[in-house]
């Protein structure tokens, strides 16, 4: 009795999306901090168990377009400098994406559209910012010894 509530819980879309956006957070926990092997493990679980259920609607192409456009404008949002702007656009994207993913006359298997927003939206920012900070990380020189003291000292040299 309780593994078919869990299956049917599991098994419509709007949680399925829910599960897969958690997943996709728990693999963000294991990037920000390595070693912790739970996070990551659990999030790719979760990740493949949302895609599962999804797999099982008919999915919409256009709707993969648009979230495969959210994906390419948070990558553009990582590269150049849009100051939000694209992770902006890429929110926008993920939330029509995901309100038509499932297509099916039904209405009762659509995502509703407060669960689009409420996947989206955090989602994306959050994407949009790691991806940002991990891209300025990387382009941030790191200086060592002598070199990392200078300026900082009156005279600007260690002697």
């Amino acid at each position: 009795m309780v593994t078919d509530l869990f299956a049917a819980f599991i098994f419509a879309p709007n949680s399925a999306v829910l599960v897969m956006s958690l997943g996709i957070l728990g693999i963000y926990a294991e990037f920000c901090r390595p070693g912790r092997a739970i996070p990551g493990a659990l999030g790719a679980a979760m990740v493949v168990l949302g895609l599962a259920s999804l797999l099982r609607f008919p999915l919409s192409y256009s709707a993969l377009f648009c979230i495969s456009i959210a994906v390419v404008m948070l990558a553009l949002e990582a590269v150049g400098v849009t100051r939000g702007f694209c992770t902006l656009l890429a929110s926008g994207a993920m939330f029509r994406g995901l309100s038509k993913l499932i297509d099916t006359p039904n209405p009762a298997l659509h995502i509703r559209w407060s669960t689009a927003l409420f996947v989206a939206v955090p989602l994306t920012l959050a994407t949009g910012f790691l991806l940002s900070a991990a891209m300025a990380a990387r382009r941030t020189k790191i200086s060592m010894g002598a070199t990392a003291f200078s300026g900082a000292l009156p005279g600007g040299t260690i002697s």
